[in-house]
């Protein structure tokens, strides 16, 4: 699919407060693209651990748990139709399932992908991309540093900060607090 309005390359950042959004908060049936970025905003960004009941989930960055049924509800999709659509996304190797009886841990196979900061380049250490896909995301993933005359280090922090505030009108710092 080819669309000139497009920029090629690159990424842009999409903080979870998307999801307190008039439009994203809309009664209506998700499409796959935007279940695709829920599954995104519902991964983790660092390692931590869950108590569930008497059981305690390790999750590394990238994973969440849920279950077909909250994530059906949430997408307004039938319960076919969501186990379907993860069924498609795990043969295309986006995503792993690890299911239990009592809920479900999604893996985001690219995440670090998805993570990366400024001109950093992935390495194969670093992605959770399956062995079968890496060499073909390897000759994709390389990105346009659109910022290139951007300052490094802690001022470039510090004008990313602003600039969320000033769009968002909160600190990123509080938002991730309390996630």
């Amino acid at each position: 699919m080819e669309n000139s309005d497009y920029i090629e390359g690159g990424y842009i950042k999409l903080y979870r407060k998307i999801k307190d959004n008039k439009y994203w908060l809309e009664h209506r049936k998700f499409s796959k693209a935007e279940a695709w970025i829920d599954l995104l905003l519902r991964a983790g960004f660092k390692d931590k651990t869950l108590t569930l009941g008497d059981v305690d989930v390790s999750l590394k960055a990238g994973e969440f748990v849920t279950s077909q049924v909250k994530l059906s509800e949430s997408w307004r999709w039938h319960r076919e139709t969501t186990a379907k659509f993860l069924k498609r996304l795990e043969k295309d190797e986006q995503i792993t399932i690890k299911t239990s009886k009592r809920f479900s841990v999604i893996t985001i196979c690219n995440w670090s992908v998805y993570q990366m900061k400024g001109n950093e380049k992935p390495t194969t250490e670093s992605t959770s991309i399956p062995a079968s896909r890496r060499h073909q995301d390897d000759s994709r993933t390389s990105t346009i540093n659109n910022d290139k005359n951007d300052k490094k280090g802690k001022k470039k922090e510090k004008e990313e900060v602003s600039e969320f505030e000033e769009v968002f009108g909160v600190n990123p710092e509080t938002v991730i607090k309390t996630v």
